[in-house]
């Protein structure tokens, strides 16, 4: 699985581990992260650790105007996604309400296939 821009640009390699109700939950294995978005995951990590709750709607917006969503290997459809969190020890986890994937659907055809 791929976590995509809204151009369909590849930003990251995802391995899904574990899926509950329409929670994906696993790794980042490659990155091409651009800085501003590295930047800001960051910050939001820094604001759920030191407790800053009330600088949540500010970064959870700044997030969501990133558009940003995930596609499968093997087709490249692109799917919504909400609740994304990145964290620094390279864990992801984000709600796709849409659809409903096995963690074998969301992993197959590992090959990772990026033109740059």
């Amino acid at each position: 699985m791929f976590l995509i821009d809204s151009q369909k640009n590849i930003l990251a390699k995802i391995t899904i581990s574990e899926i509950n109700e329409n929670l994906y939950i696993g790794d980042i294995t490659d990155d091409y992260l651009p800085d501003k978005i590295r930047e800001t995951f960051l910050r939001y990590e820094e604001i759920i650790n030191g407790q800053m709750f009330s600088l949540l709607d500010e970064i959870e917006t700044e997030i969501n105007g990133f558009g940003l969503a995930v596609s499968q290997e093997n087709d490249f459809k692109a799917f919504s996604i909400r609740d994304l969190q990145m964290m620094s020890d390279g864990k992801i986890s984000f709600r796709m309400p849409e659809t409903k994937l096995t963690v074998e659907q969301a992993t197959i055809n590992t090959q990772l296939r990026i033109d740059r």
